[in-house]
């Protein structure tokens, strides 16, 4: 099942925030009417700073009719920029240099919901001392630009969307007897997610070999040392060691099913070591998504068995 995607109440923006899953409609819901009104409030400050940098006569000529092509040249450079200002302004007077202001403070504000705390410090100036030249205002809205795309985002197929921190890759029992095989089943389904097959195995068999413990501990195998410091190697020998030792007890129904439910887990646990293990914390070899996604489900199964009779013990 996949993970409710963040919704916001109507009109309400917050910060983007890393590790949360966001469907193109929650991005464009949430965001697009943020960044069109930044668009907007940016070239409406923009056109404040072209009208400080205008002399008097220079605004009458705005405020009485459309300039000539020479005028547009001579002052502007660029028609397109004289048609923005006669499209934003009906007068040149006080009243569109104060509009001009209460568009900064819009980015402003807009820059701080977006966490882009260098153009803020920016607009903080600029409101501090009002850009004069559209040179000024142009190191604005390139700094502006420069750190809206330094805001990146991973697209994820659709398909894998469902295994993105799933909380119930384990169920409930199990999870709770094995909380840090559900931590590293949670990561190694994040990482299929993200395309990363060979770490998704990696974390695969991390959460393994806390199983492996766990049967350890329960069979009563001990080391010198701590078992969580034993080679995985040594772990299971001493296992098969302890199972066989339990063939020597009185027949009984218990004796068979321990038997039966010890031997099971010690098999699949050697083959996970010498088929997938070794293989992924020694580089030998890497995983498609395919093998990847088959290991996954081969742990939870094992685990989800594991939890009929055992808990993790640390």
């Amino acid at each position: 099942m996949a993970r409710e995607p963040a919704v916001w109440p109507a009109g309400h923006h917050d910060s983007l925030q890393p590790g949360r899953l966001w469907s193109l409609w929650d991005i464009m819901n949430n965001y697009g009417a943020l960044l069109v009104g930044l668009g907007a409030s940016i070239a409406h400050a923009g056109n404040g700073a072209l009208l400080r940098g205008l002399s008097e006569s220079q605004r009458d000529i705005l405020v009485r009719k459309e300039p000539s092509g020479w005028f547009r040249r001579l002052y502007f450079g660029q028609d397109h920029v004289l048609t923005n200002v006669l499209a934003g302004f009906a007068t040149a007077n006080e009243r569109n240099l104060e509009g001009a202001e209460q568009a900064l403070k819009g980015v402003l504000e807009d820059c701080k919901r977006l966490a882009l705390p260098v153009s803020a410090r920016l607009l903080e100036r600029a409101l501090a001392s009002p850009p004069k030249t559209l040179a000024e205002y142009e190191q604005i809205t390139l700094s502006l630009m420069a750190e809206l795309q330094t805001k990146l985002f991973v697209y994820i197929e659709h398909e894998r969307c469902g295994l993105y921190e799933k909380e119930d890759i384990l169920s409930p029992e199990c999870g709770t007897k094995f909380p840090s095989c559900l931590r590293e089943l949670k990561e190694a389904a994040n990482a299929f997610v993200f395309g990363l097959p060979t770490a998704c195995v990696f974390h695969s068999m991390r959460a393994a070999e806390l199983g492996a413990r766990a049967l350890a501990h329960d069979l009563g195998v001990s080391f010198p040392y701590p078992l969580e410091l034993a080679d995985m190697h040594c772990v299971l020998d001493q296992i098969e060691s302890k199972i066989l030792a339990k063939k020597n007890l009185p027949k009984s129904a218990d004796k068979d099913g321990q038997l039966k439910f010890y031997s099971e887990a010690a098999a699949q646990f050697r083959y996970f070591k010498d088929a997938w293990r070794v293989r992924v914390a020694h580089a030998r070899e890497s995983f498609t998504d395919k093998q990847a996604l088959s290991i996954l489900d081969h742990v939870r199964d094992l685990l989800e068995v594991l939890s009929q009779r055992l808990t993790e013990p640390f």
